[in-house]
């Protein structure tokens, strides 16, 4: 007769450490996708400063690449 409520026993422990798993999951998986956030933000503004670094030296190449070719035409009219 000792055995059935040892089984209820058994089934209540299985039970709490289930409860106990679950919630664990659940908190290392709104870390998971917290972690993801500070990642994804952090490359949306990275991209944006990249664009915009990009958008300045193609500028300035294109600045050096008329005075060059001002300065050429500039020697050849001189010489």
């Amino acid at each position: 007769m000792q055995p059935p409520p040892r089984k209820v026993k058994e089934s209540q422990q299985v039970k709490l450490v289930f409860s106990e798993q679950l919630s664990k999951l659940q908190t290392k998986q709104h870390q998971d996708t917290e972690l993801l956030e500070e990642i994804r933000s952090f490359s949306k503004h990275r991209a944006a400063i990249e664009k915009e670094y990009g958008q300045a030296l193609q500028r300035l190449a294109v600045q050096y690449q008329k005075r060059d070719w001002q300065r050429g035409n500039t020697d050849a009219i001189t010489s």
